[in-house]
């Protein structure tokens, strides 16, 4: 029970998000209203069979349960989400789906892992036209 409570308090505050970079600048992310007309449950179903996502992936699926995850979080078209540390990119290959051209998926990459990690989100970034890497220290996010 306190563990549906803390993931319910992250996904209220969830929307808005700043990541700071080694700069003084932020970039402060609100999440924007959607417009779609198609169920979450097709969303859902869309981003779990969408062709962009690896085979090692998919065999993931029935111990992390991605659509239950996503009904969780409640993501929508036009919503704008931050995957921390995304590797290969299994969610931020779910999340970019979901969202669409009117949202946005921010792969965030911390400095401590960005001489192996910068690459793998730079491949999703191509992949996804609705997703950029950030690099940062995670340490100062707020």
């Amino acid at each position: 029970m306190r563990t549906a409570a803390v993931v319910a308090c992250a996904v209220a505050l969830s929307g808005c998000i700043i990541i700071a970079s080694d700069t003084t600048e932020r970039t402060v992310v609100h999440s924007a209203p959607s417009g779609s007309s198609q169920s979450p449950e097709t969303r859902y179903a869309a981003a779990l069979s969408d062709s962009r996502r690896l085979p090692e992936e998919v065999a993931r699926d029935p111990l992390r349960k991605p659509a239950d995850m996503l009904a969780l979080i409640g993501l929508q078209p036009g919503h704008v989400i931050a995957d921390i540390r995304p590797e290969e990119g299994y969610f931020t290959r779910l999340f970019a789906p979901v969202v669409g051209a009117g949202g946005h998926v921010y792969a965030f990459v911390p400095n401590q892992t960005a001489a192996r990690e910068n690459a793998l989100a730079d491949t999703l970034a191509s992949t996804f036209p609705n997703t950029s890497r950030v690099t940062g220290a995670l340490e100062t996010m707020t």
